[in-house]
Order: C-alpha cells, then sequence, then structure tokens
C-alpha cells in the first residue's frame, strides 16, 4: 500500500490501520550489559551533597507571587497527524502539522467575565489533590498570574470570542489550565530552592543513582534484531567481563577509566537503538578521555587519588538555581588522606547561553554583588565541614571563537577559565587548567600538589 487518501472515516478503522503498521515496525532485542563496582572499600569515605530529612510543606510557608523567572507555554492548537512513507520498505514516519499562529494572552476585559468563584473553589481543590499544604494564595494573584506575561498560549484567535453563556466556562477551563500550570512551576520550583538551601554531607553509598544502586547494576541496550550480527557480538561480549572491560568503539562503544567508581561507561551509539541509562555523549566522552589521559600522564607524580561519578538528572545531586535545576554531568572527588575536593563538572555545548552571565557559570562563585543566584561557594560555606571543598566547573563543547562570534566587547578567553569555563577543543590545556585551577584554590595548596 504505496498511497492512502483518508477524506472522512471512522476513528475506529484509522486506529486499526495504525495499530496494523505498528505490528510490522522494528523490533528489538534488549541485552543486559553488566557493569563492575571499584573502589567499593572507599565509598563511605567520599563525600557527596544530600538532602536533609526537612519537609518543605512542614518547615515554610510558601506564598504564591509573580516569578520573573518562569515562563512557560499552554499550547491548545488542535493536531492533525500525518503518517506516511517514501518507499515500500521504509518505516512509516508520523508528522503533526499545526497551524501558524499568534502568541495571545488573556486580556482585563476576557478576564472580567469569568467565574472567580469558581476558579477559586477548583484552585482550593487542586492544591489539597497536589498536596501543595503550605502554599498560601488569594483570588488576585489568580488573577494577576492571567494578566502576567509570564506564559504564552498557542491558540487561535477566535479561541477569545465569546457568544454563548458555554463559552464564558469554556475560557474558564483555559484560564484553570494556565493558573493550574503555573502553581505547579512555582510550588516545585520553591520546593527545589528549599532543597538547595539545606542540603547537607552524604556518602556516595546514598545516592540512588543508576549503575551504583543495588537493584540497578547494569546497562540495558536495545538494538533492531535485524541486526542479528552485533546483536550476536554484543550477547557474546556480555558473558566476558575480562573482554567488556577493554575499550572499544566499535561492536559497544565504550570507555575504560580506573578511576571511575563503575566500569564500563558505554558512549552513544548510531547502530544502537537505545541505552538506558543514558550513554556518554561526544562533549562528556571527550571529558572523560581527556581526564584519564592526563591523569595517565602523570599518574607516578600525583600525590592524591581522583574519583568520578556519572551524575544523572533528577536521581542524582542536583541544585536549583533562578532559572532552572541543575544537574552536573559529573562528580569528581580529588583525595588525600582526610581532605577532599568535590568538583561538580558539566561538559556542555554553550552556544546559546548568555556569556559570563549565564547561571550555571554564575553557580561556580563568580555572582554580580546585586545577585541573588545561588553559587556552589555559598553552599560549602554554609556547611562548613572541615577538609572538606566545593568546587563547579562548565567544560564548553563551543569553541570560545564560535562563543564570541558576532558579540561587541566579548569577555576575555582567560576571564570565561577565571570564571571556571574550560575549552575542550583545547586538548591538552583543559586538564592542566582544571588541575591547575583546582590546586591553587585549596587552602593548603600542598595538600594537593604535582611533584
Amino acid at each position: 500500500l504505496e498511497t492512502l487518501n483518508v477524506y472522512g472515516i471512522k476513528a475506529d478503522y484509522l486506529n486499526k490501520f495504525l495499530d496494523a503498521i505498528r505490528r510490522e515496525e522494528v523490533e528489538f532485542e534488549i541485552i543486559e550489559i553488566p557493569i563492575k563496582l571499584q573502589h567499593q572499600d572507599k565509598w563511605s569515605n567520599l563525600y557527596t551533597l544530600s538532602r536533609t530529612d526537612k519537609k518543605f510543606e512542614e518547615e515554610k510557608t510558601l506564598r504564591l507571587e509573580i516569578d520573573k523567572h518562569i515562563y512557560y507555554t499552554v499550547d491548545l492548537l488542535p493536531k492533525v497527524s500525518i503518517y506516511q512513507a517514501e518507499e515500500k520498505r521504509e518505516a512509516i514516519k508520523r508528522e503533526e502539522v499545526k497551524p501558524e499562529v499568534e502568541n495571545i494572552r488573556f486580556s482585563e476585559n476576557v478576564v472580567d467575565l469569568l467565574d472567580w468563584q469558581r476558579i477559586w473553589l477548583e484552585m482550593i481543590d487542586f492544591r489539597s489533590q497536589r498536596g501543595y499544604w503550605n502554599l498560601v494564595f488569594d483570588r488576585e494573584i489568580l488573577k494577576n498570574i492571567l494578566l502576567s506575561d509570564r506564559y504564552i498560549l498557542l491558540s487561535l484567535p477566535e479561541i477569545f470570542d465569546v457568544k454563548y453563556e458555554e463559552d464564558i466556562k469554556r475560557l474558564e477551563n483555559i484560564a484553570l489550565l494556565v493558573i493550574k500550570k503555573y502553581l505547579d512551576l512555582f510550588y516545585r520550583k520553591n520546593a527545589k530552592h528549599f532543597e538547595t538551601e539545606n542540603l547537607c554531607y552524604g556518602d556516595v553509598k546514598q545516592l540512588p543513582l543508576p549503575l551504583i544502586s543495588e537493584n540497578e547494576q547494569g546497562y540495558i541496550v536495545q538494538i533492531d534484531k535485524r541486526e542479528k550480527q552485533l546483536v550476536e557480538k554484543i550477547r557474546n561480549l556480555t558473558k566476558d567481563l575480562e573482554k567488556l572491560l577493554k575499550e572499544d568503539t566499535t561492536t559497544l562503544p565504550r570507555v575504560y577509566f580506573d578511576g571511575s567508581l563503575y566500569v564500563p561507561i558505554l558512549l552513544q551509539s548510531k547502530e544502537i537503538d537505545k541505552i538506558s541509562p543514558a550513554g556518554l555523549v561526544e562533549s562528556e566522552q571527550k571529558f572523560v578521555l581527556g581526564l584519564k589521559d592526563y591523569l595517565k600522564t602523570f599518574k607516578d607524580k600525583l600525590k592524591f587519588e581522583v574519583y568520578l561519578l556519572r551524575n544523572y538528572p533528577f536521581s542524582g545531586v542536583g541544585f536549583q538555581l533562578q532559572w532552572a535545576g541543575f544537574y552536573p554531568d559529573f562528580i569528581m572527588w580529588i583525595k588525600k588522606g582526610e581532605k577532599q575536593t568535590i568538583v561538580f563538572i558539566d561538559p556542555k555545548d554553550l552556544e546559546h547561553t548568555k556569556g559570563l552571565d549565564d547561571e550555571k557559570i554564575v553557580f561556580a562563585g563568580f555572582k554580580p554583588e546585586d545577585s541573588e543566584a545561588i553559587t556552589i561557594k555559598e553552599i560549602e560555606r554554609k556547611l562548613n565541614k572541615e577538609n572538606v571543598i566545593l568546587e563547579s566547573f562548565i567544560l564548553s563543547k563551543t569553541s570560545y571563537e564560535k562563543l564570541i562570534e558576532g558579540k561587541t566587547s566579548p569577555p576575555s578567553k582567560e576571564e570565561y577559565i577565571k570564571r571556571h569555563v574550560l575549552f575542550l577543543e583545547d586538548k591538552d590545556d583543559w586538564p592542566k587548567e582544571l588541575f591547575s585551577m583546582l590546586l591553587d584554590l585549596q587552602t593548603s595548596p600542598s595538600t594537593y600538589e604535582l611533584a
């Protein structure tokens, strides 16, 4: 069947047709990839940041207000799906078609038409359903949310046409969608802020991270069953741990780093449809390989130990910044005796950042005097634990030249480096800069030294 024109047809027939297509889609082979845990005798002595037992809803009363750092979209556009394939043997592709519209918001005239008694009661019920017991709000702030510029509605212009009583009811339902979404974003952000402000020290064993948790010690990979040769090679590889722990960039792309708390570390690959937990992307891979090569060069001269752990969003160590949550990709420990530095490292693309004012760069500890942003050094001072230092670094996939392209009077490369932004394209320089800065920043530089 090469072309199917559907003008008017029953929905159940269309669903049956799509089900038939799905049954002909690609089937996957699921393979478990074992890992080996390393340095477990050190885990109880490697500190991490952890949540306290304090509960946000019990400790703090939160008053709803307009937050200039929250901005969101409510999409009410009708959706049309197109299922098509250019060739007979090609998989059916699904695309969504949306009309082009202008972004719209509620006006005062429309807001005044709404039944605010109904909206108020529904929001009280919504607060109870969500368990936001410590959230306080009144009708005025609910109206202000609708009149604010914190959201956009994606909809056809006639959405605000009012001709019948039913139109008012429809607008009230849309208003509830807008307000509920804001309330969710506002509450969760402040709950995360509370966690960030009340962090404490724990150890690696307490982290509920994939691969080091008791019940999740291994990767799951998903491969097209038609790739029989690749499937067979990977299955054979899983039976030989010795081979699995060697680096490979073809069959099952991975790296081996002796300082990692588990090995191997898998990389993303075009031949493998899915890896869970996710494999390293290019910038993350460059960081691990660069770190490995640098430490190998100075292996016999190091006066300290280095350990590394892949961090993951939502399950790992995270910080709520002004605009968004920040889960650095890696946690690295530099340790000698009782003293240790915990370094949060995030290899990323900086092409769309706001220069040195980017909140993840500010988080490294260099913020304007009038800024309310939280920094890693403020967390360190608040926790005030002897022999423990906290640091944060960004490793830019974007070159310095690309970063400043088209900008007038941009900061110098040295200024970026000073603010803990290093450039991955400087293959030999960034590891040297990283450790040089970490050693210089220690309270006692002689504690961590390269001979």
